[in-house]
């Protein structure tokens, strides 16, 4: 199994769609979405950087797509306990 990064590697390489675990995602989507939002607002510091985070959905954990039945929920409440204890500052990240 294969743990992709940058975009959903299941959708961008359906030809290894068998090996996909699940993907780190930088959801761009988000990140021109929100800076095109301050903008029309004239919020947006030109020269300043967009940081994506969980907090804002800048990134993410992707689908497990055809592995969605063998990971255990144990382990999916676990992700998503640790991806909210990363949102409320319980968990550093450097």
């Amino acid at each position: 199994m294969i743990i992709g990064v940058d975009t959903d590697q299941y959708v961008s390489a359906p030809e290894f769609s068998d090996a996909w675990l699940t993907s780190i995602l930088k959801n761009m989507d988000k990140a021109v979405f929100d800076t095109v939002a301050a903008t029309m607002k004239g919020e947006f510091a030109g020269g300043s950087d967009y940081v994506g985070t969980l907090s804002n959905g800048g990134v993410g954990l992707g689908s497990f797509h055809d592995f969605e039945d063998k990971v255990s929920d144990e382990l999916k409440a676990e992700l998503a306990e640790l991806q909210q204890a990363i949102i409320d500052g319980d968990v550093a990240v450097k």
